[in-house]
């Protein structure tokens, strides 16, 4: 099965199935990509992050929102649990309402119930990333999960040769 010419990392035999365009790499022109379209259903959900490397660019990043559970916490610690890629980070960027948590790098601390966290997903160096990439987010309150989100790392396009 070949790719389609829109390097959207779906068979052009899947795109045809899906009734997609595999000349274009989103097909309906919403803004969403073809593989987030099939593979997340949309780009709607805040709980999924799409990261797609451009041509010399040495990162690509996402954001992600995880509402937390009313009625449990407060929690000590919490993080987002990636795939295993070496050039994924995590940064938490901001928890709602103010005051609901501290920001401490990749996580936060001290985090009321109902509290909304922000994070920020980057891939780093996105060179040689050839296929497109699924996986799971998992959100972690004190090392328990309390929420989870898809991952869709999408191939590095073809880049012209600049001299």
């Amino acid at each position: 099965m070949g790719l389609g010419d829109d390097q959207d990392g779906l068979v052009a035999a899947l795109e045809d199935d899906a009734g997609l365009n595999p000349c274009a790499s989103d097909t309906d022109g919403d803004g969403c990509n073809d593989a987030a379209e099939y593979y997340l259903r949309g780009c709607d959900d805040a709980r999924n992050a799409v990261l797609e490397p451009r041509c010399y660019v040495n990162e690509t990043q996402a954001e992600v929102r995880y509402v937390l559970p009313v009625g449990a916490g407060p929690w000590g610690r919490v993080s987002l649990r990636l795939p295993p890629e070496p050039q994924l980070r995590v940064f938490a960027l901001e928890a709602a309402p103010s005051g609901a948590g501290a920001r401490n790098g990749a996580e936060f601390l001290n985090v009321q119930a109902g509290a909304t966290l922000r994070f920020e997903i980057v891939l780093q160096s996105p060179r040689g990333q050839a296929t497109l990439t699924r996986g799971k987010i998992q959100v972690l309150a004190d090392g328990q999960p309390v929420g989870a989100g898809k991952l869709l790392i999408m191939p590095l396009p073809e880049c012209p040769i600049v001299i």
